[in-house]
């Protein structure tokens, strides 16, 4: 279901420096219930515009990541390499994603 646009409330936007923007959808409800920070943005936002897509830009963060954290978040699970390990990690401190991530499943190199 976060694929499809039309069901999408929530966008997060990537892109590091030299690589394409990539906007990856996902819906609210699922976050919400995972981190205060994201809960207050949603607050926010559905007194001043109820009606509009949230949009959150995470220029500094490799969209691959973004997606293993969708994976986790929707499937309970997700492959990741260790460089994407600590990444995972910091993008929930960042977000304030309270998650453990005990399914993560390595891929060799």
């Amino acid at each position: 279901m976060r694929r499809e646009d039309k069901f999408a409330d929530l966008q997060f936007v990537c892109g590091r420096r030299n690589t394409r923007v990539q906007p990856i959808n996902a819906n609210k409800a699922a976050f919400h219930p995972l981190s205060k920070l994201l809960r207050e943005h949603f607050s926010i936002s559905d007194l001043k515009q109820p009606y509009e897509k949230i949009v959150i830009t995470l220029d500094s963060v490799d969209s691959t990541v973004v997606e293993k954290l969708m994976d986790y978040i929707y499937e309970g699970k997700t492959m990741v390499d260790h460089r994407q390990q600590l990444e995972l990690i910091d993008l929930c401190k960042l977000l304030q994603i309270e998650v453990s991530l005990r399914h993560l499943y390595f891929q060799s190199a």
